[in-house]
């Protein structure tokens, strides 16, 4: 890593009890061999283990590279704007990264790689690539991120905004302008989604293209106890149904952000996540009111079948549903206990 040039890129790291896996998201840090400089910002949010002290001593090892924040006090749980508050100030260069405390970078040349493609494009305004998923034990699952096979090169904004998002938050790096006006003033579609990585996407996507790289460069550790996606797994019927009620309010809120721009896009979205919500609430015919009858069309055909047999069903289609959920959760929880 170039150390004596000007900064280009900052990254940062959100991290809360993450003391069995810090060390190796920051030497996978240390690892990269770049032309530039980066700057490594690692936010401790009063974590109750010795993530802190972790982090304390690689920035006593390399202070010109990892800059730490500690807090005494939880933020996360006071509702405090974390990124605006406390990382945005301390951003420097052209572009910014990001990779949470629990995952990491498994590719010494992943920033290198990014920054070339964002360079040759200014059309470009993201950067993503494949990630693979682990346990938190850090046995692989078999999954991908995206979950399907793309080509390496410049996805085109409409293209970009109709993919089913499979992009992990590691392989994440943005242009900074566009990144520090998304955080100081969110989009309203944003607002309704309490989870930040579907409405990066949406507006990142809808800015321009993407550069997409085709390459294993980053792991994300599922099943670990602070993330979101075990207390997602652990839901109840009414808390799935309110995740899929903010998706559905949130295409809604991206539709009147970009002025009907992507339209059909916004459309196919909604009635998925309208269909899901019904079906979870045992309420399949709210969807065939004069309200919600609009979004049929948008529905996969599979999607419409099940619809029409909720209708005379509901009870029975939704233990059906919820059995699919928990054939998706359940293996990897169970591997994690």
């Amino acid at each position: 890593m170039n150390k004596d040039k000007k900064i280009r890129v900052t990254v940062y790291c959100l991290a809360f009890n993450h003391a069995n896996y810090i060390e190796q998201t920051i030497e996978g840090f240390l690892s990269q061999n770049t032309n530039f400089s980066v700057k490594f910002i690692i936010h401790d949010d009063a974590s109750t283990d010795n993530t802190a002290e972790i982090i304390k001593r690689y920035e006593i090892q390399y202070p010109n590279l990892i800059h730490g924040i500690y807090q005494q006090e939880n933020q996360y749980s006071k509702g405090a704007k974390i990124l605006e508050k406390f990382i945005l100030p301390h951003i420097e260069g052209d572009y910014v990264a990001v990779c949470e405390g629990d995952d990491y970078w498994s590719d010494s040349s992943k920033l290198q790689r990014q920054i070339d493609m964002l360079d040759a494009d200014k059309n470009c305004f993201m950067s993503v690539h494949k990630t693979k998923e682990i346990y938190e034990n850090g046995a692989p699952t078999g999954v991908y991120f995206p979950n399907e096979s793309l080509e390496t090169g410049i996805i085109k904004r409409d293209e970009f905004l109709k993919l089913r998002y499979g992009f992990h938050t590691s392989s994440y790096v943005f242009r900074k302008n566009e990144w520090i006006e998304y955080i100081s003033n969110p989009p309203s579609f944003k607002l309704t989604y309490g989870v930040g990585d579907v409405p990066y996407l949406l507006y990142f996507g809808s800015l321009g293209n993407v550069a997409y790289i085709e390459r294993e460069m980053s792991c994300y550790r599922r099943g670990v106890i602070t993330s979101w996606s075990v207390q997602h797994a652990k839901s109840n019927i009414e808390s799935l149904a309110n995740h899929a009620s903010q998706i559905y309010k949130m295409y809604v809120e991206f539709d009147k952000y970009t002025d009907g721009r992507f339209k059909e896009i916004c459309r196919s979205r909604e009635a998925v996540y309208k269909m899901q919500e019904a079906v979870l609430l045992k309420k399949p015919r709210e969807l065939i009111t004069a309200k919600y009858r609009k979004l049929i069309p948008y529905l996969p055909i599979s999607r419409k079948m099940f619809l029409a047999l909720s209708l005379f069903a509901p009870r029975a289609m939704r233990e059906m549903y919820m059995k699919h959920l928990e054939s998706n959760n359940n293996k990897w929880l169970k591997e994690r206990r």
